[in-house]
């Protein structure tokens, strides 16, 4: 009897050990930047936040929403490990509920994204992540489904649609090969970061050549004597 009861701790112990616990840095607000559907790639009018959370709700192991300032409104994660989670249930989602503020092009953007998480509660199929850390504490959250379908999130909400103290005006936008840099003030520097936050091009001329780089979102950090602004770029 000491035997098996020996024999039961031994393998509940080895269970615990194998068992993954979640990639804690999951647990955070995550703004959409892309979602990327049968290789085709969709761009939010704004940017939409994520919030996943460990502190259950309403009997739910852990909770993800889509809040914004009018509505909050998710779902339930039954288990996470450090590359997968699954989802339990998902709330019904309305088109007042989401785009109230009324930016063109958000309830079509929602509807082609939100079915990413819709569709895994239907199937019950996980949803695998993975979690990038790179420069000046930017981080990027990739979630995938079995179909490769993606959706790309930033940690930080870059402001990229508040053009209320922006100095500069960047041209044209999508952008095939030279992107134009206005400012009303002097230019120091002008950065390029990759879609991960990675700084893959920096100059002091107000004209950069896309011309090389591949298709996707890019972030343009231009430096003037009052700071810093971003702006988001679409190469195509």
């Amino acid at each position: 009897m000491k035997k098996v009861t020996l024999l039961i701790v031994l393998v509940v112990f080895a269970l615990k050990l194998n068992a993954q616990d979640p990639d804690s840095r999951i647990f955070s607000t995550w703004y959409i930047l892309e979602y990327i559907e049968d290789g085709v790639s969709y761009f939010p009018p704004d940017a939409f936040p994520l919030e996943i959370s460990k502190d259950g709700y309403q009997g739910c192991p852990y909770y993800f929403s889509f809040p914004n300032p009018w509505h909050s409104s998710g779902g339930c994660i039954d288990s996470i490990t450090e590359t997968e989670f699954v989802v339990l249930s998902l709330g019904i989602l309305a088109e007042g509920e989401i785009c109230q503020g009324g930016q063109t092009g958000c309830w079509e953007f929602f509807e082609k994204y939100h079915p990413l998480y819709g569709d895994a509660e239907i199937t019950g199929d996980p949803l695998s992540y993975v979690i990038e850390d790179s420069q000046n504490n930017k981080r990027s959250l990739i979630v995938s489904n079995l179909n490769g379908d993606q959706a790309i999130y930033s940690n930080l909400y870059l402001s990229i649609n508040d053009n209320s103290r922006r100095k500069a005006v960047v041209y044209p936008n999508p952008v095939r090969d030279k992107l134009f840099v206005m400012s009303t003030t002097q230019i120091k520097k002008v950065r390029v970061y990759s879609l991960h936050g990675k700084l893959i091009f920096e100059t002091s001329s107000s004209i950069i050549d896309f011309s090389s780089f591949h298709n996707g979102i890019y972030f343009v950090e231009i430096g003037n004597n009052q700071g810093k602004e971003m702006h988001k770029i679409i190469k195509r």
